[in-house]
């Protein structure tokens, strides 16, 4: 028993010095992951610090200093492709706050000194940018680059030369629509002009009495009317005046046109030509004409478009047959001829040339009808007189109606081209002889022969 009692206290002893152990080491243990820890911390804290004294030392010192720093703009005009100049002084220079998202937030504005500079106090808010314009000429030209609260505290303001002479603007695009309306021919045109690379032309530094862009029209032209901008362009009569200002954008950055104006024109004849003397140069045409029906060799209206000092083979034309077609407010369904001229050799003359087909043409309108009612009057005849197997019928009246109208279309056709110097004097006489010989024969028909018949007709009979 004694023997068992001192077994049991031994090993008491030993399994309370084992957990006394235990606890001393988890405690010693505790210490040092606290210690390294308490190191590990300290050593990121001081990253941090060192990274923000790096990142916004000059910035937060001007913060807590005054709140404000010193942002300066210098102005300076294009002279050429490689040289610009300080504007001096009086240029108007605005300096816009933008705080995304909530956009411009304040605006300043002060004057150039001699040097073409301007000095501005800007807020030390580190979410902002800083924005300048200069306005010259009252053209406002934003500034390249922006000032930057962590950046640089300087930027250049850029503006074009300046000018009120039109002499140096281009036609960079010309979209043209060609419309019949009641015996005549509504022109759409779309203008967007551009100045040299260097310009900017400002109607306001013209005369009163020669302010603005003068575009001729076409002579005869009726209804002229300024679709865009009407507050900015007016109607005469022999020009359309634009009093707006013109910059060297690119045409394909351009949300929309200078200028869009229509007028009409009377179509008299089969074929007509309109001259537009343009005082620029002009790089690219589009016109487009409206897709009608159509004869089987010429459409009913045709319109096509010759610039003196541009290859013929530039033009670009899309037949009916091949249009290409677009959906928009302005011209659905149109036959596109387009010619990408590069740019004309000096002011650009357009020549317009269109032919109607038939009701253009009071002679050839009267011809057919003609025709018509001889086919009428011809198979009335027949059937009154019982023109037994020879009588015709409504089918074969349309036919010879359609047939005789081809004809003369063709003929007409080949004296215009022949007028215009287009077909030598022998083909012509070939051909006109041609078609009147088979003019004759359709007459004949019509008064109640056969093509193919060229004697008396057979009555079965032999004879005496």
């Amino acid at each position: 028993m004694n023997r068992m009692m001192c077994s049991f206290a031994v090993l008491l002893v030993v399994c309370a010095s084992a957990v006394l152990s235990s606890r001393a080491q988890e405690g010693s243990g505790e210490e040092t992951s606290s210690a390294h820890a308490g190191e590990g911390t300290g050593e990121q804290v001081e990253g941090t610090g060192d990274a923000a004294a790096a990142e916004g030392s000059g910035a937060a010192a001007v913060q807590d200093a005054e709140e404000t720093f010193e942002g300066v703009v210098r102005v300076r005009r294009v002279v050429d492709a490689d040289r610009t100049e300080p504007v001096g002084a009086g240029v108007t220079v605005t300096m816009n706050t933008v705080v995304p998202p909530n956009g411009i937030t304040a605006t300043t504005s002060a004057e150039t000194d001699e040097a073409g500079e301007v000095r501005f106090d800007l807020p030390a808010n580190r979410d902002a940018f800083f924005v300048a314009g200069a306005d010259l000429a009252g053209l406002v030209v934003q500034a390249e680059a922006p000032i930057q609260f962590l950046g640089s505290h300087e930027t250049v303001v850029t503006t074009y030369r300046t000018t009120g002479d039109p002499s140096g603007l281009v036609i960079s695009r010309l979209d043209v629509v060609v419309e019949p309306v009641e015996g005549f021919l509504t022109f759409t045109q779309q203008y967007i002009l551009r100045t040299g690379d260097l310009e900017v032309f400002s109607p306001d530094l013209q005369p009163e009495e020669e302010r603005g862009v003068r575009i001729p029209l076409p002579e005869g032209a009726t209804g002229v009317r300024v679709l865009f901008p009407e507050e900015e362009a007016e109607a005469g009569e022999t020009e359309i005046i634009l009093n707006r200002p013109i910059v060297p954008t690119p045409p394909d950055q351009r949300a929309e046109y200078d200028l869009v104006v229509v007028f009409s024109l009377p179509l008299e004849s089969s074929y007509h030509q309109f001259r537009q003397s343009m005082a620029f140069p002009i790089e690219d045409v589009e016109v487009m004409v409206p897709l009608l029906t159509t004869h089987t060799r010429h459409p009913v209206l045709d319109v096509s478009l010759a610039v003196p000092g541009c290859p013929v083979d530039e033009m670009v034309c899309f037949p009916p047959q091949d249009a290409e077609t677009r959906s928009d407010d302005i011209a659905p369904n149109l036959n596109r001829r387009t010619a990408r001229l590069g740019q004309s050799e000096g002011p650009a003359e357009l020549v317009f040339e269109t032919w109607g087909w038939p009701a253009a043409d009071k002679k050839v309108q009267w011809a057919a009808g003609a025709a018509i009612l001889a086919v009428l009057f011809g198979g009335i005849v027949l059937v009154s007189t019982g023109g037994g197997e020879r009588r015709s019928s409504p089918l074969q009246r349309r036919q010879l109606a359609r047939r005789t109208d081809e004809l003369l279309r063709d003929l007409k056709y080949l004296r215009s081209q022949y007028e215009l110097g287009r077909i030598p004097q022998s083909e012509f006489d070939a051909q006109e002889l041609q078609l009147m010989s088979r003019l004759d024969r359709m007459y004949r028909v019509i008064a109640g022969g056969s093509e193919k018949q060229t004697g008396p007709r057979d009555s079965g009979k032999p004879s005496a």
